[in-house]
């Protein structure tokens, strides 16, 4: 066999670089998959944004008083909703009479940079904030599921909207992670702990929907628009009773 090979030690050789440049050529076929991959995701979040061109924000003038803020994910974009403005955002900001600034971006969380990366919370919060909203409402964890230092950055989009509102009369409300059908229940549980514990560290009012029941699009992930209107007379209702207690 030893002298198989040395006699055809060229042929091998050939062989072998054949088998690593292919076995690269493989990966680096799947690289470029997963690129694409990606950047349709952040095509196709971006796009819900354009699609609406001045709709959001209309809506944010056609209320004349104070103003309710949003920093979420596709739940508060309303992303696959035939009409992004059903999400559950607007209905809360009917509920409670005030003007909505909307910022959610599918596929981000407080930890989660997203397919367009770095949209995290922390990063967008800013905006938000210097509405000077009376609420301010972080929505997210779903997207952050398995992923380390959800607390640390829970924590610092807190800090960073408090110091944002520069004074103003903001209260600040973080909802944890829901847990629809299609969703790992043991991973979102453990981004909703994380959460819970900042919100509570930072003494914000926490509202964990991970037991919520709502109608789910065929994906068993996004809200139908009645689930939407569900999670926000909910979200409502939990807030009502944080401030009456």
């Amino acid at each position: 066999m030893l002298g198989w090979l040395r006699g055809h030690s060229r042929w091998v050789g050939l062989a072998v670089t054949f088998l690593i440049l292919a076995a690269g050529g493989a990966y680096g076929f799947r690289e470029h998959r997963h690129e694409q991959f990606v950047a349709k995701k952040c095509d196709a979040v971006e796009q819900v944004e354009v699609d609406l061109g001045t709709r959001r924000n209309e809506a944010l003038r056609q209320v004349d008083g104070p103003v309710i803020a949003f920093v979420g994910d596709s739940y508060t974009q309303g992303q696959w909703l035939d009409d992004p403005l059903k999400s559950y955002a607007y209905v809360v900001a009917d509920d409670f009479a005030q003007a909505p600034y909307v910022d959610g971006r599918g596929g981000t969380g407080f930890e989660n940079g997203g397919p367009c990366g770095d949209q995290e919370f922390f990063n967008r919060v800013g905006r938000a904030a210097g509405q000077r909203p009376t609420l301010l409402i972080l929505q997210g964890g779903l997207n952050d599921a398995g992923l380390d230092d959800v607390a640390e950055s829970t924590d610092l989009a807190i800090r960073l909207a408090r110091v944002s509102a520069n004074g103003a009369r903001t209260t600040i409300v973080v909802i944890g992670t829901f847990t629809p059908p299609g969703a790992d229940p043991e991973l979102t549980a453990a981004a909703n702990r994380e959460i819970e514990r900042a919100a509570e560290s930072a003494e914000v009012l926490f509202i964990d929907p991970s037991t919520w029941d709502f109608p789910v699009m065929d994906d068993q992930i996004h809200p139908t628009v009645a689930g939407h209107e569900a999670i926000g007379h909910r979200v409502t209702e939990a807030i009502l009773a944080a401030v009456a207690s």
